[in-house]
């Protein structure tokens, strides 16, 4: 899918004729909803789940391909932001056996399904645009290399396309450098609670978007998969674990948020935002706290957080 967009040359501006009185209802966090279809495509095998709250980008529609293609059964209504996830009545934790899958310049989606498909029983080929192609994750193929999921760069690289050739997973040890992208982490971190064995990871070098990890080991947390966090660089993670929740409310986007947040403090005017509190998954949420440090309002509970403005 490509989104064209066209600007023009000069954008009016027209100023604030009084304080902004908003109750933001924000569209659905991109990084949660791609983690969410993953973990309710992995958990699918025991019950249908009903994602709310999804958001619609280029980056999700890609991920929700890509699942389909695996076999998966998703119903997308983008209009009421739901899904419904679920798997068909076949062996193994990936339907298909073989796929090719397109993922465009989605960088979760790249790193996540490859190792997700690491669970798999076939060969997958993971590939995307250009830009994608110039992308590094042979950090990523080593860790699985290590968990003995036959793992390799098509053009000998390090990048994309990649060739996933798996007889399931079996569990293991993986040291994996964490300089490069969170993301390669937090796609082994939801992939190895389905493998048929324990996994345990060790974190190599400076750790890069820690807030990300912990959106991922939240989320599971969430499912109610367990993962066990040894030390600040090391997870042990049991195999054969299965989900037990089938309804996920996703957040809204904290990041889109903290515009509103801003106009609300600088203007001092008040604005809401539902689904957005102190048990917010995302790290961009203490936005508002460093506001309040320069003199604005806040008042929070737990999913819903009011900012208003006063001098700063």
């Amino acid at each position: 899918m490509k989104i064209d967009q066209v600007y023009s040359e000069k954008i009016t501006i027209t100023p604030l004729k009084k304080p902004i009185d908003l109750v933001c209802n924000l569209p659905g966090s991109k990084s949660i909803t791609n983690r969410a279809l993953v973990i309710a495509a992995l958990n699918s095998g025991n019950r249908k789940t009903h994602l709310s709250g999804i958001l619609r980008s280029e980056d999700t529609e890609i991920m929700v391909d890509c699942l389909e293609k695996l076999g998966f059964i998703l119903s997308v209504n983008w209009k009421e932001c739901t899904a419904f996830v679920s798997s068909p009545k076949t062996p193994g934790i990936i339907p298909s056996s073989n796929a090719n899958l397109f993922t465009g310049n989605s960088g979760t989606t790249m790193r996540f399904l490859t190792a997700m498909v690491g669970l798999g029983n076939g060969t997958y080929k993971l590939d995307g645009i250009k830009r994608m192609q110039e992308r590094p994750i042979n950090d990523l193929l080593k860790a699985l290399n290590e968990l003995n999921i036959n793992s390799s760069s098509e053009n000998n690289n390090g990048c994309p396309p990649v060739i996933i050739k798996t007889s399931g997973w079996s569990g293991g040890y993986a040291r994996i450098n964490s300089e490069m992208s969170s993301q390669f982490i937090s796609g082994i971190l939801m992939a190895a609670p389905f493998a048929k064995g324990e996994t345990r990871i060790t974190l190599e070098g400076k750790i890069v978007s820690q807030s990300y990890i912990e959106i991922t080991l939240n989320m599971l947390k969430d499912w109610g998969i367990n993962t066990e966090k040894i030390s600040d660089r090391e997870y042990l993670i049991q195999g054969n674990q299965t989900g037990n929740r089938f309804y996920y409310q996703i957040e809204p986007d904290a990041s889109a948020a903290s515009y509103f947040y801003a106009a609300a403090a600088i203007s001092g005017g008040t604005v809401t935002t539902p689904g957005l509190g102190t048990k917010s998954l995302q790290g961009d949420i203490k936005f508002a706290q460093a506001l309040q440090l320069m003199g604005a309002k806040i008042i929070q509970n737990d999913n819903s957080t009011t900012v208003t403005g006063s001098e700063l």
